[in-house]
């Protein structure tokens, strides 16, 4: 037979509910801010041969694109889990990064031409470090 736990605001149960709830959502928020932030950096896999005949980019500059994308989100990975971790707050840092991210991307989309759209994505490379998973330390 179980017996009922008493819920009111001071009690551990209450405190522990609502703790639960607020994780919950964190980490709904993060899974849909990742998702797309994935999405898109993926999206010029998809859209190469549409984006290389538009504006005529050869195999090499594709690879390029990708590659300074992977470069500047690993290099800005490092530096934001180390400037969390001497700020003691990632809160601050994501929500910034979502936001230029958003910028840069949208950026990278009127881009008419190589350079342009190299410098858009070593930009959303640098936006999208802080959202890896782990820490400098």
């Amino acid at each position: 037979m179980r017996t009922r736990v008493r819920r009111d605001a001071k009690s551990p149960a209450a405190v522990d509910g609502t703790a639960h709830r607020y994780e919950n959502r964190l980490l709904l928020i993060l899974f849909l801010a990742f998702g797309f932030v994935f999405f898109d950096r993926q999206a010029l896999s998809f859209l190469a041969p549409f984006i290389s005949k538009e504006i005529h980019l050869s195999n090499t500059e594709l690879g390029t694109l990708s590659g300074v994308l992977a470069l500047t989100w690993a290099l800005s990975g490092m530096v934001a889990g180390r400037l969390s971790d001497n700020l003691g707050r990632r809160k601050p840092i994501l929500i910034a990064a979502v936001v230029l991210f958003s910028c840069f991307s949208a950026a990278g989309g009127l881009m008419t031409g190589f350079l342009g759209l190299l410098v858009a994505r070593a930009l959303m490379g640098v936006a999208e470090g802080p959202y890896c998973p782990w820490r400098s330390r």
